[in-house]
C-alpha cells in the first residue's frame, strides 16, 4: 500500500463532493481501516459499522471546515476511528455503567473466618467486660461497641444527651483499659478511636 500525501486542494475537493476525491478518500481509507479494526473487533459487522461511523463523522467535519491542518489529513482520519471505535463499545458494551449517585451493592459473600473471628472476640469482651466492670459500664460498652446500637437510642436508654454519653463511653473505656492492664500489667486499647 502507498501512502498519499494529502493537501488543502485534496480537502477542498473532498469538502466539495468531487467524485474522484470521494472515491480515493473511501477506497484508501477502507484498506487501512480494516487493517486497524481488526485488532478491535472479531465481528465484521462491528468492523463495518464502526468504518462507516468514521466516513460519516470524517464527511460531516471536513463540511464544517473543521480540518485545520490538510497535510495531517490522515492522521486525523484515524483519530476520528479510535473515536467512533470508543462510542460503538460505549454503545453496545455488555455492561451498562452505573449512575455516580448509586449506591454500592451489597457484599454477599459469606466472610467465615472473619465471622468466627469476630465471634469469638466478642465472646472474650463479654466474659472480660462480666468479670470486670460494673453493671452500667458493662451494659453501654456492650452496647456501643458489640451490639452496634443506635446512639440516639442509647441516649434515651439512659436518659442522657448525646454529649454526655461520649462522657460515659469515655469513663467505661477508661476503666475497662484500667482493669486490663491491672491483670495483664499493660496498657491495652479496647475501644480504639470511635467518635460517639
Amino acid at each position: 500500500m502507498e501512502f498519499y500525501s494529502f493537501t488543502a486542494e485534496y480537502v477542498r475537493k473532498l469538502k466539495e463532493g468531487d467524485a474522484e476525491a470521494s472515491r480515493h478518500f473511501t477506497t484508501y481509507f477502507s484498506d487501512l481501516m480494516l487493517i486497524k479494526l481488526r485488532s478491535q473487533f472479531r465481528a465484521l459487522d462491528d468492523i463495518n459499522e464502526v468504518r462507516q461511523a468514521t466516513f460519516a463523522k470524517v464527511i460531516e467535519i471536513v463540511q464544517a471546515d473543521g480540518v485545520c491542518q490538510p497535510e495531517r489529513f490522515g492522521a486525523f482520519v484515524c483519530g476520528v476511528c479510535d473515536n467512533m471505535v470508543k462510542e460503538h463499545r460505549r454503545r453496545t458494551g455488555r455492561t451498562e455503567q452505573m449512575p455516580e449517585n448509586c449506591p454500592e451493592p451489597p457484599d454477599r459473600r459469606v466472610d467465615i473466618e472473619r465471622e468466627l473471628v469476630s465471634d469469638a472476640t466478642k465472646k472474650w469482651v463479654r466474659k472480660v467486660l462480666m468479670e470486670l466492670l460494673s453493671r452500667r459500664d458493662r451494659e453501654l460498652i456492650t452496647a456501643i461497641f458489640l451490639e452496634e446500637k443506635d446512639k440516639d437510642e442509647v441516649c434515651r436508654q439512659y436518659g442522657v444527651p448525646r454529649e454526655y454519653l461520649r462522657v460515659l463511653l469515655h469513663r467505661a473505656v477508661r476503666r475497662l483499659q484500667k482493669q486490663l492492664a491491672g491483670e495483664r500489667g499493660e496498657t491495652k486499647w479496647i475501644a480504639g478511636s470511635q467518635r460517639v
